[in-house]
């Protein structure tokens, strides 16, 4: 009976392991691919105004997360690459989630400012 639990756990313990399979991609090649896409985006800030003034992306525009749930989101263009951030990445979840119901599909969520690098930030 020992030996049998011991094979089991043995098993087991093996079974488990994790192995490294798929595309071995560098870091470095990660992230200057992501700056690409990065650099190619429209930066929407759903954050407020004191929030704004105090730093923001550069070329970024802004439209606090209030204004796009009344509606007033014009300023975006349908047809480009949107990027929308806020301080934490609840506020910027919303609004993508308000912006695809209007019917834009090129957007993402990129979370919180400070999750945001390469970019120059401007105060």
């Amino acid at each position: 009976m020992k030996y049998f639990i011991f094979s089991l756990s043995f098993f087991l313990l093996f079974s488990c392991a994790s192995s490294k399979e798929g595309v071995d991609t560098q870091p470095s090649q990660v992230s200057e691919s992501q700056n690409q896409q990065k650099q190619k985006l429209l930066y929407l800030d759903v954050r407020e105004n004191f929030e704004w003034n105090a730093g923001h992306i550069k070329d970024a525009i802004h439209i606090p997360l209030g204004e796009i749930e009344a509606g007033n989101f014009e300023k975006v263009p349908k047809n480009t690459p949107v990027g929308v951030y806020c301080r934490s990445g609840r506020r910027s979840g919303i609004a993508l989630e308000i912006l695809k119901k209007a019917g834009y599909t090129n957007i993402i969520n990129l979370g919180g400012i400070q999750e945001i690098q390469g970019q120059a930030i401007v105060r």
